[in-house]
């Protein structure tokens, strides 16, 4: 590995919005899982102690594809195209 650091551009604001805004909105995809659990329960007619895996593997699948999906977005949009997605970095690459 070369000494080069990696040089971060954007909004430091606009970023940890970005963030907050992701977080919060996986937050509130498990809270409606847990808020359905109840209805899913009666549908299946289980008990809630038996029931209760479906809330873990809703969270461990949202943990496992929301990473891969970023990766699936890199490996399929080359780096170049997926900067031109973005207006800002568009008009840097024309001049």
């Amino acid at each position: 590995m070369g000494s080069e650091a990696t040089v971060l551009r954007g909004s430091k604001p606009l970023i940890t919005a970005g963030a907050m805004l992701a977080g919060l909105m996986a937050f509130l995809d498990i809270s409606i899982v847990n808020v359905a659990l109840n209805d899913i329960r009666a549908n299946f007619g289980t008990p809630l102690d038996q029931i209760a895996w479906v809330s873990t593997a809703y969270a461990m699948a949202n943990i496992t594809v929301i990473p891969m999906s970023g990766w699936a977005y890199g490996v399929r949009v080359s780096r170049r195209s997926g900067e031109l997605l973005r207006p800002d970095e568009f008009h840097q690459h024309r001049r």
